[in-house]
């Protein structure tokens, strides 16, 4: 295709292959003919002769005077016997190159525009692209969404622009002219431009005009900006008229949460931009601040009744505490805060919206989101050893505490077997100075270091205790004594909410007289060796207690009193010949010694002898026979043998033990039974 009143040449060889001369006898030497003859014509002509296997060149230029196919024929006159004259056709195309028009700029935001004009590829198939910049040196280009145009009519182009600080749209026409044409957008602040957009140029094909469009960003505001159209085919480039256009000044809103820009339209909240407020205890609050920026070039006008509303299924949960200011001036910034009280437990879910004036954030929208929970606590009473305000009259160095709901037991520190979530101190001689857990221990207090902590949550379903052991097992002296559970700086439940919503649980016990450690029910063992030989369990009982009733007959039980209520363990019982597998049991001493009428399937130890797998000797009782004339998981016990195995479970810990002798011995003769034997 050659562009009309332009012209392109072809140059053609004659060769002689024969033994004598060629003559060329035409006048001129090669002659044009046919319907489109005047568009070709021979620039230089051949020499004659052609001597014997020699060779002569002639050019013909081709110079279209309409668009489309143009043919002609040459003809060579000459002597050779069989080809004369030597005949052949030649083609050509005529073509335009691409009109196109630049339009006014359309969409014109704080960061985009749209570029538009109209081109027509002249039949050829056109790529367009505008070009863009602040001066009309241009600089950018952005390729036409239309591109490429094919055909022979104008068509309408343009090109979105992103990513302003102010934006426009640069439109315009491109008309292909039936050869693939490419446009872009130039644009600056003079008729040098300097930017074009895109950076790839867009195609247009076809023969009419064709509207073009694309948006620019990153103008500056209260500026006024050339731009016009480029299309480029293989015939050529066309530029577009220069036009202007002035960028306007206008709001750009952009909301923040902990620094976090939160996107408009945002379903999915989030702790890392406070969007999330996690876990709060029912009727607790919590509040989380955002600030509202306006990144533009004029005022942001925020339009809403209130500035910021609240919707959604659970809105009654959610209050806008601190209202933003309005309007918010150009590159200024404003807060408004968000209260969570939670009026049941679950999760609670929100959308904040915003109406103001930005262009294409309006209304500003995002969800916020929080979940209910109740707080972990420290249930004083219960399983918990020793009680609140208790006055011992023998040392410990064991405790036990229950909670009202499982903690966390993970070992990482919030966890409640962690003994770093506790302190445990004596009040030294100027009364407690120590107020919290995230202060430590103060200098005048005596810190008692406690040496391991188990925690068991039985499966799930409770009781949730926490089993202490300090003091690297050395009973405490007499004096007065706190222990910090630390809910300011660690314990937390499963849904990560703190033991009494961030504050500390306090214990306070005090020991009147130092002697050997009062056994827990629930104390996790620390040894599982025995004692020295013939070293005693002082117990000031008269006889050891019965343990079954007459058979033949069922025994009516009166009602256990509070007194005699039998503490429970973590602890379990397995003799593997008698296939026994019985819960421990705390079976309490009084002056009248202990009751065991009620144990059931239990085995019940005799508080006051060594707490099972300790050191000393411990005294485990179980019925031969029950109440309900049955034997009891004691019946067989008189079988065991030299060797044979009796094991206590505790968590993950088994103790296993042998048989060394099986006796019988009198109620009475409570001495016998309190020796330590290894």
């Amino acid at each position: 295709s050659v562009l009309l009143a332009a012209n392109t040449t072809k140059t053609f060889t004659i060769k002689n292959t024969g033994d004598a001369s060629l003559t060329l006898s035409g006048a001129p030497l090669v002659k044009v003919s046919g319907a489109n003859a005047s568009d070709f014509d021979v620039s230089v002509q051949p020499t004659s002769p052609v001597t014997a296997g020699g060779s002569t060149t002639f050019t013909v230029r081709f110079t279209p005077s309409v668009v489309g196919a143009r043919q002609a024929t040459l003809s060579i006159a000459n002597d050779d016997s069989n080809e004369n004259p030597y005949t052949f056709a030649i083609l050509g195309t005529g073509a335009n190159a691409p009109t196109v028009v630049t339009n006014e700029v359309t969409s014109f935001t704080a960061k985009t525009a749209t570029l538009s004009g109209s081109v027509n590829p002249n039949s050829q198939s056109t790529t367009v692209s505008f070009q863009y910049g602040e001066t009309t040196a241009y600089g950018k280009t952005v390729v036409a969404s239309q591109s490429p145009l094919t055909g022979d009519i104008s068509s309408n182009v343009s090109a979105d622009i992103s990513g302003l600080v102010t934006g426009a749209n640069f439109n315009g026409v491109v008309n292909a002219n039936n050869s693939d044409t490419y446009y872009h957008f130039e644009y600056g602040l003079t008729t040098t431009y300097g930017s074009i957009i895109p950076g790839i140029d867009i195609l247009v094909t076809g023969s009419s005009d064709t509207a073009v469009s694309l948006a620019v960003t990153g103008l500056t505001p209260n500026t006024t900006y050339h731009f016009r159209i480029s299309a480029t085919n293989e015939h050529g480039t066309t530029y577009g008229d220069d036009v202007q256009v002035t960028v306007k000044s206008v709001p750009e809103i952009e909301v923040l949460g902990l620094s976090q820009v939160i996107t408009s339209g945002d379903t999915t909240p989030s702790s890392a931009d406070g969007t999330d407020f996690g876990f709060v205890a029912p009727a607790g609050s919590t509040t989380r601040t955002y600030t509202i920026q306006n990144t533009g070039t004029a005022g942001l006008n925020l339009s809403g009744t209130p500035l910021v509303q609240v919707s959604g299924a659970n809105a009654s949960d959610f209050t806008v505490s601190t209202l933003p200011v309005s309007p918010v001036a150009a590159a200024g910034s404003t807060t408004f805060s968000v209260t969570f009280t939670p009026s049941t437990d679950g999760l609670r879910q929100v959308t904040l919206s915003i109406a103001n004036d930005d262009s294409d954030e309006a209304p500003y929208t995002f969800a916020v989101q929080g979940n209910a929970s109740n707080m972990p606590e420290v249930v004083f009473g219960g399983n918990t050893f020793p009680n609140t305000n208790a006055v011992l009259s023998t040392g410990i160095d064991y405790m036990t505490l229950e909670f009202n709901m499982d903690v966390k037991g993970t070992a990482d520190s919030k966890s409640a077997n962690r003994p770093g979530n506790y302190l445990l101190f004596s009040d030294g001689s100027d009364g407690f100075q120590t107020v919290d857990c995230a202060g430590g221990v103060a200098a005048t207090d005596i810190n008692i270091p406690i040496t391991k902590v188990f925690y068991d949550n039985h499966g799930g379903a409770g009781p949730f205790l926490a089993n202490l052991i300090f003091n690297n097992a050395t009973p405490l002296p007499a004096g007065k004594y706190r222990l910090l559970i630390c809910g300011t700086t660690s314990i937390e439940n499963l849904a990560g909410i703190e033991l009494n919503n961030g504050a500390d649980s306090i214990l306070e016990f005090s020991v009147v007289a130092s002697a050997n450690p009062t056994p827990s029910p629930n104390q996790q063992p620390n040894s599982n060796t025995g004692g020295n030989e013939q070293t005693k369990t002082e117990i000031k009982t008269s006889e050891l207690p019965a343990t079954g009733f007459a058979p033949e007959r069922v025994t009516n039980l009166l009602p256990q009193s509070a007194a005699a209520a039998y503490k429970e363990t973590t602890l379990t019982l397995i003799i593997p010949k008698l296939d026994v597998k019985i819960p421990i049991v705390g079976v309490p001493h009084s002056d009248g010694g202990w009751d065991v009428s009620w144990l059931g399937m239990n085995a019940g130890y005799l508080e006051g002898t060594a707490y099972p797998t300790w050191a000393g000797n411990t005294v485990l009782t179980g019925h031969v026979w029950d109440a309900l004339n049955q034997p009891g998981p004691f019946a067989k016990l008189k079988d065991l043998k030299y060797g044979d195995q009796v094991q206590i479970k505790y968590g993950n810990y088994l103790y296993t033990y042998e048989v060394r002798e099986n006796m019988s011995i009198s109620p009475d003769d409570i001495e016998e039974a309190m020796i330590h034997k290894e």
